[in-house]
């Protein structure tokens, strides 16, 4: 979220609307009722295939001290994370989850020459949303560039020793 703005993205061609809500869809014209919630103007556009992609959830695991770590599902909470993972005193990361958003910043954090760990309950990465053959070419790529992955693993717990936050499981 924080590394490419709406208008990083405009300059690849993607036309990103932000502040706007569809109100309304014709799946007969492919056409949609869009409304800036700035000014208020409704508008029409069209499509030639339609993806509702309205983000996901966050899961929050039953573990032991959570409040200790760092979600990410917002600007505020990159902003957060970013800064801390820019402190050169912390040298290993551990994400809990393996889907998109805990992926990115387990490449995120070995950029910035951190040690990662990534935990999955799950016996594979992305496994809700890719086949086992593509996961098994993005393990052995995340794998070659450092980052340790641990499967079928439940976090149960998360210690603080002498300031800084350990996780267990």
């Amino acid at each position: 979220m924080l590394v490419r703005t709406p208008e990083k993205v405009r300059e690849t061609g993607i036309d990103v609307k932000i502040e706007h809500e569809v109100v309304s869809l014709n799946v007969k014209t492919k056409t949609i009722e869009v409304k800036n919630l700035q000014s208020g103007e409704v508008f029409t556009d069209n499509y030639d295939r339609l993806m509702i992609a309205t983000g996901a959830a966050t899961v929050i695991p039953p573990i032991k001290n959570i409040e200790k770590a760092y979600t990410l599902r917002s600007v505020e909470d990159g902003e957060k994370l970013k800064a801390k993972m820019q402190d050169e005193s912390i040298k290993k990361i551990a994400v809990i989850g393996a889907g998109f958003i805990g992926l990115e910043v387990a490449d995120v954090a070995k950029e910035l020459g951190k040690e990662v760990c990534v935990f999955n309950s799950g016996n594979r990465i992305l496994e809700n949303v890719l086949d086992k053959e593509v996961t098994e070419i993005l393990e052995e790529n995340l794998r070659a560039h450092g980052i340790e992955l641990y499967f079928n693993s439940m976090v149960t717990s998360i210690d603080t020793l002498d300031g800084k936050t350990k996780s267990y499981n």
